[in-house]
């Protein structure tokens, strides 16, 4: 599954995180059914992050058999991967994306936002891309 996203002509960093996030929510349905079906988690995976070349401008979204058979993954791409694990093992995790619109380009990061619980009453936020960088 691949999908694009023509980041320039969205106009704020409202509609930017808001139309992310909905396409993401897509990417993280089909990732569940992967997971399912025997994907490797994202950590054990291989695979590693890397920045779309062509960041700011339009973006890629597809889901992780794409980007376990590529071997990398922009900030979007592994967090869909990860949500999907961890609500597939029954945790509540989410989105989190941070925007920047600038005249030249739509820039944006995604992160993974976990439940509060006794010991982070407010979540906490985890971040594959760092994790996964080479």
């Amino acid at each position: 599954m691949r999908v694009l996203l023509d980041l320039p002509s969205v106009s704020t960093v409202a509609d930017t995180s808001a139309g992310v996030t909905r396409t993401l929510e897509l990417v993280i349905a089909a990732n569940r059914r992967l997971v399912r079906a025997g994907l490797p988690w994202l950590y054990r995976s291989g695979v590693r992050f890397r920045a779309e070349p062509w960041a700011g401008q339009i973006e890629q979204f597809c889901d992780a058999s794409v980007v376990l058979r590529r071997g990398w993954g922009d900030c979007a791409q592994l967090c869909a991967w990860r949500v999907a694990e961890l609500r597939e093992s029954g945790k509540r995790a989410r989105l989190h994306v941070y925007c920047r619109v600038t005249p030249q380009a739509r820039l944006f990061h995604v992160q993974v936002r976990h439940p509060s619980s006794t010991r982070y009453p407010l979540g906490w936020i985890e971040d594959p891309s760092r994790m996964l960088e080479s």
